[in-house]
């Protein structure tokens, strides 16, 4: 279901030179914590640019797509689902837009937002993407089509930096301790 293959690494008796290590010894868990904060939002802007995609096929969909009746866009369902589309996609972007200028200003607690903006914009984009499936019908749950195989890899966005659950905890966790968040 990944976009691409998962790998390993493994080092076994590897010496590391002092003036090639990243950090001190001993902070390696907090350095890579750091770095998983970071990239949380461009897992969020990954799954945001996802979901526009899904989202543009099916509005392209619906609006050709004949019935007996018009189209599939005349239905007041498929409009509704187009509009919380507009908004889940706006407020994704904003999300990321706020965590990405926080990390590049370097404001204390930035993790928070990065979590909120991953949270919100992969779980969005689970939503506007299953909705693009339901827009095609049958048709978007045909091998290779742009429904199809953004369905399968969404599912991988909210797992990468951290699962939907424990952004959950992250963000609460800077609730409860507001010196970190």
């Amino acid at each position: 279901m990944a976009p691409r293959s998962f790998g390993s690494l493994s080092f076994d008796e590897c010496i590391v030179p002092a003036d090639q290590m990243i950090g001190k010894p001993g902070h390696g868990f907090k350095i890579a914590g750091e770095i998983l904060e970071q990239y949380r939002v461009t897992v969020g802007a990954a799954a945001t640019g996802f979901a526009r995609r899904a989202r543009n096929a099916a509005l392209s969909w619906a609006r050709s797509r004949r019935l007996s009746t018009g189209t599939v866009w005349d239905m007041q369902m498929t409009k509704s689902k187009f509009a919380d589309s507009e908004v889940a996609l706006t407020g994704s972007a904003l999300l990321i837009a706020q965590a990405a200028w926080e990390i590049d200003q370097q404001i204390r607690g930035y993790g928070k937002h990065s979590s909120i903006a991953k949270l919100f914009a992969t779980e969005q984009a689970q939503r506007i993407i299953d909705d693009a499936v339901q827009i095609f019908g049958a048709a978007g749950i045909v091998k290779d089509t742009v429904p199809e195989r953004l369905y399968r890899q969404i599912r991988s966005l909210r797992i990468y930096e951290g699962t939907s659950e424990i952004q959950r905890l992250i963000i609460a966790g800077c609730l409860q301790n507001p010196e970190i968040g």
